[in-house]
């Protein structure tokens, strides 16, 4: 198998949010990059900023940085900021298999939807794995990390009902 600096790249970020493997995408200057700090600082684990490789393993979407990357961060107007100074190695990881995606996008810059917590979520492929992906609006009075977790929290909160609702 090819090793990740021949993954195909996507512009976005990877964390693990309560030990699940999520992709967060959106476009330049969203919030991404701090997103991801204060996540960390929640105490979740890092896994990609900026440029997210992703593999499809047998059906499973694997995400790593790419090793150029690897442990570092992009914050608008601080520059790149290496988290292995920062952080136990508890809260950096070097891949994680998405479950989740979060895509942030600016509030009025899609159509919106009742509310993308009551809908389905809607399924994103990455290298031909579908994942549930969620849209999250975003503007600057909005606790972004508080958020996220909620969408984490309930789309595994909801799967959970359905698994043990079918048994």
């Amino acid at each position: 198998m090819a090793g990740i600096d021949a993954w195909p790249v996507l512009s976005g970020c990877a964390m693990e949010i309560f030990g699940h493997g999520v992709l967060i995408s959106g476009d330049p200057g969203i919030g991404k990059s701090d997103l991801l700090i204060e996540l960390l600082n929640r105490g979740h684990v890092f896994i990609a900023d900026d440029a997210v490789a992703l593999n499809n393993r047998n059906g499973r979407l694997l995400a790593a940085a790419p090793p150029a990357t690897a442990g570092i961060i992009a914050l608008r107007g601080m520059g790149l900021i290496d988290l292995n100074r920062l952080f136990s190695p508890d809260h950096l990881k070097a891949t994680t298999t998405v479950e989740l995606q979060l895509a942030l996008h600016k509030l009025g810059g899609q159509p919106q939807r009742e509310s993308a917590l009551l809908g389905t979520p809607q399924i994103t492929y990455w290298q031909k794995v579908a994942v549930a992906t969620i849209n999250l609006p975003v503007t600057g009075q909005r606790p972004l990390a508080t958020l996220a977790e909620i969408c984490v929290k309930w789309f595994f909160d909801l799967n959970q009902q359905q698994k043990s609702g079918s048994n």
